[in-house]
């Protein structure tokens, strides 16, 4: 054996390998020191094989029961209201009563124009019964997108209400406009949200038609609530593993002395690159009572160790019977470890290149061992003579 070891080829082989134990040992401690995590060959594994037990789906790490805030904005309950409708174009002799046939998908960006800048625009889409809300801009131009709320196919109708900041001798004016489009997801790009801009797609709206929606409700109090739900989310899109997200929500009454309780569901799923929904991975619930205008906060922590990406938030308030229905899209960064330079070191990237280090150097070790195997199999067969041997056979002079 003390022979063989001798071999310098041999030799070269044992250095090899002491070198790269040395190196998966620097890695090891390298991974450790950044981290402050152990790193190991079962890490490894997990970080090339995909597996979903490296990090879990749920991106919560726990979440604080809702808190009721002062509330800050406006009263709408006090007005009466007054709608206000587009008169007929006189010289339309076909005007539209249904559906286009231009096929949208699935998740649409809803986009339009309200009478009133700066003011509430309170959209109900018949079809999937959900209502929900947003804010014109200074211009008037409001867009909402049902990302976690794809539609099915079919035909489908929208109305929405603009609701002036004003009140007027007691009365506010509501500005109405009633859409139809269809909905076809094999027909329709692959890619979401497709926007569709409303102005062409109107057909005429009617109060009290019966189907109790706002106009009705307004109009005469029909049956259920009359709400304006809408969930403030922080400025930021980009959230950092272990940050903790506040959100606000605010109920504003729009019939008079409206007391109702509410169930208020949030739903947290994932999205792709196309921006279309995966899975859902996490699911809350809080019970609040309802006065005429309500403010609650409510506090999220995100987990330490989470996958990064893109996340879509569903909050859904269960007033009455009626779904009131807010979605918020936003991304969770990969750990950040350090910055060099202008570039960005995260875990992930570090996890990377450990991994592959690891099975870079392992694979190496594996072809030197087989080597060395080989080589000592040769030369139990095919052992060197001793040169004392071949002097006592007299070879050797």
């Amino acid at each position: 054996m003390k022979d063989f070891i001798k071999i310098k080829k041999i030799k070269i082989f044992y250095f090899s390998i002491l070198f790269l134990v040395i190196f998966l040992g620097l890695d090891f401690f390298v991974y450790h020191m950044m981290t402050n995590e152990s790193f190991g060959l079962a890490k490894a594994y997990e970080s090339i094989s995909f597996s979903q037990t490296i990090k879990p789906f749920d991106p919560i790490e726990k979440s604080e029961k809702i808190s009721e805030e002062k509330s800050r904005s406006s009263d709408l309950s006090n007005a009466d209201y007054r709608f206000v409708v587009k008169l007929p174009d006189e010289n339309d002799n076909n005007p539209k009563t249904e559906a286009e046939s231009t096929a949208y998908g699935p998740i649409i960006e809803f986009k339009g124009q309200s009478m009133y800048p700066n003011s509430i625009v309170y959209i109900e889409i018949n079809s999937n019964k959900i209502i929900t809300s947003t804010t014109s801009d200074g211009n008037g131009d409001w867009s909402w997108a049902n990302y976690a709320e794809p539609l099915e196919n079919g035909n489908h109708t929208l109305e929405m209400y603009n609701i002036s900041p004003f009140d007027v001798s007691g009365k506010r004016d509501v500005f109405v406009e009633k859409y139809a489009f269809a909905v076809n997801s094999v027909a329709s790009s692959s890619n979401f949200p497709q926007q569709i801009a409303l102005s062409g797609l109107a057909i005429p709206y009617k109060e009290l038609m019966g189907d109790d929606d706002l106009g009705d409700k307004l109009s005469d109090g029909g049956s259920g609530s009359a709400y304006v739900f809408q969930l403030i989310f922080p400025v930021k899109e980009v959230f950092d593993p272990g940050e903790t997200i506040k959100l606000q929500l605010l109920f504003k009454a729009l019939k008079k002395e409206q007391v109702s309780d509410a169930k208020i569901k949030y739903e947290i799923f994932r999205y792709t690159d196309n921006n279309f929904l995966t899975e859902k991975v996490s699911d809350l619930e809080d019970d609040v009572s309802l006065g005429e205008e309500n403010s609650f906060a409510k506090f999220i922590q995100l987990k330490d160790q989470l996958i990064s990406g893109g996340y879509v938030l569903k909050a859904t308030a269960i007033i009455d019977g009626d779904h009131y229905v807010q979605t918020q899209r936003f991304s969770i960064a990969q750990k950040e470890v350090m910055k060099i330079g202008t570039m960005v070191v995260t875990e992930e990237k570090i996890t990377k290149v450990m991994t592959w280090n690891i099975l870079a150097v392992l694979l190496v070790i594996i072809i030197l061992t087989m080597m060395i195997a080989l080589e000592y199999r040769r030369f139990i067969r095919c052992a060197p003579i001793d040169e004392d041997f071949l002097k006592q056979k007299g070879f050797l002079s």
